[in-house]
């Protein structure tokens, strides 16, 4: 498992370069410096400019790369899921930085890396005797779109349908798991994107229809319920 996380974390400048490149054309040169436009190498080791933060949230984008291909390896519940799970992990890794820097998921990504990761999820879950799993995932994944596509109805303008997209994609995987991992990863959500939310409008520092980046926050809400629903169940039946 350390084998895989190094090498996700190794790959952190890249992926990071390409997301941030995938909300307007992808370019897939030599990463440059967004505040100076100075060519970088593509694992980041050195930079000859004075702006550190990007290579910074680079190597930030390697180590929570590195988490989730690894994590992705200790929820499979066999080899045979473990590569629907990383092209998951990846996908979402892009897409939180799609967010955060365009307040966009593109269809570029989600469509055709979340099929991939479903296709490969399906396909590991026959080989893996765990076929049965599949309907609740399906039933999982419309559900969550349902729930977000109502939610974008009654913002109006304030909740992009992209996150929208995204959560058939999260509650695939989540239901995949289990029906409580799912409900645990609308609560995780909740808790992460909608506390901020409120305290931005109490201070007046957004407005209801403000397009606030939420994808991040259901990224790491399912990626929560996925590795920790069973420590958090404990702890609240507790």
């Amino acid at each position: 498992m350390i084998w895989i996380f190094l090498a996700g974390f190794l790959a952190g400048p890249a992926v990071h370069h390409a997301a941030r490149r995938f909300g307007d054309r992808l370019d897939l040169n030599a990463p440059a410096c967004p505040s100076c436009s100075v060519k970088r190498r593509w694992l980041g080791w050195r930079s000859r400019c004075e702006h550190r933060a990007p290579v910074l949230r680079e190597w930030a984008t390697g180590l929570i790369l590195g988490l989730g291909l690894a994590g992705g390896v200790g929820i499979a519940a066999s080899a045979w899921l473990v590569p629907g799970y990383s092209v998951f992990a990846l996908v979402t890794v892009v897409l939180v930085i799609t967010d955060l820097d365009h307040k966009l998921i593109p269809n570029r990504v989600l469509y055709p890396g979340g099929g991939l990761a479903v296709i490969l999820l399906a396909v590991g879950a026959v080989f893996a005797g765990e076929l049965a799993s599949l309907p609740r995932a399906a039933a999982g994944g419309l559900a969550f779109f349902g729930l977000f596509f109502v939610v974008a109805l009654v913002a109006r303008g304030g909740f992009g349908y992209g996150d929208v997209k995204l959560a058939a994609l999260l509650g695939t995987f989540a239901a995949f798991d289990s029906w409580r991992t799912l409900l645990i990863s609308v609560f995780f959500t909740g808790v992460i994107g909608g506390v901020p939310a409120i305290f931005l409008l109490a201070l007046r520092r957004a407005r209801p229809r403000d397009e606030i980046p939420y994808g991040p926050a259901m990224v790491a809400g399912s990626w929560l319920a996925l590795a920790f629903w069973e420590s958090f169940t404990a702890w609240y039946l507790g």
